[in-house]
C-alpha cells in the first residue's frame, strides 16, 4: 500500500508543478513549505524545474512547424528541453510539441522508414492522417516546463 501512496503523491505533485510551474506555486496549491515540497520533489527523483524524472532517458519526439504545410520533424534526443530551444533559434515560428515516446537513434529511424511516403524532406514530413493517428495513439504529451510552455500543447490532434 505504501507503494501505492507514493505513486499517488509523485503523481499530485507532477500535476501541481505543471499547472502552476513553480516549486513555490505548487507548494502553496498544495498548502505545504518550499523545504517540504523540495524535499517530496527530491525524494520521488523528480527534476524540480519540469515535474520530469531526473534520469533522461531517450526520447523520440514530434514536433510540428504551425504554417502550411505544418510539417512534423521526426527526431531523437536525450533532453528534449535543450533540443527544444535549438529548433527554435533556427524557427521564425514557435514550434508544437506533438508528442514524445521512449527511444533513441534506432526508433527514430525506424518511425521514419515507416512514414517514408510522407518524408517532404530530411526529418520532415507531411501531416498526413497516418502519421497523426500513430502520435495520437502512441505519445506522450511532453514535459516541459513552463518557459516552453507554449510549445507544450501536448498531442491534441
Amino acid at each position: 500500500m505504501s507503494e501505492q501512496v507514493a505513486e499517488y503523491e509523485k503523481k499530485l505533485l507532477v500535476e501541481a508543478i505543471r499547472k502552476h510551474g513553480s516549486l513555490t506555486n505548487a507548494a502553496k496549491a498544495l498548502g505545504m513549505s518550499f523545504r517540504q515540497m523540495r524535499y517530496r520533489v527530491y525524494k520521488h527523483g523528480l527534476k524540480s524545474g519540469s515535474a520530469q524524472p531526473a534520469k533522461k532517458e531517450p526520447l523520440v519526439y514530434f514536433v510540428q512547424f504551425p504554417l502550411e504545410p505544418q510539417l512534423i520533424k521526426i527526431g531523437h534526443t536525450m533532453n528534449l528541453q535543450k533540443r527544444l530551444i535549438g529548433l527554435m533559434t533556427t524557427s521564425a515560428m514557435p514550434l508544437r510539441v506533438l508528442g514524445v515516446l521512449a527511444g533513441g537513434f534506432a526508433k527514430e529511424q525506424e518511425l521514419q522508414l515507416k512514414f517514408r511516403k510522407h518524408r517532404h524532406h530530411g526529418e520532415w514530413f507531411s501531416p498526413d492522417p497516418e502519421v497523426l493517428a500513430f502520435i495520437a495513439e502512441n505519445c506522450s504529451p511532453p514535459c516541459l516546463p513552463p518557459s516552453l510552455g507554449e510549445q507544450n500543447t501536448g498531442a491534441g490532434i
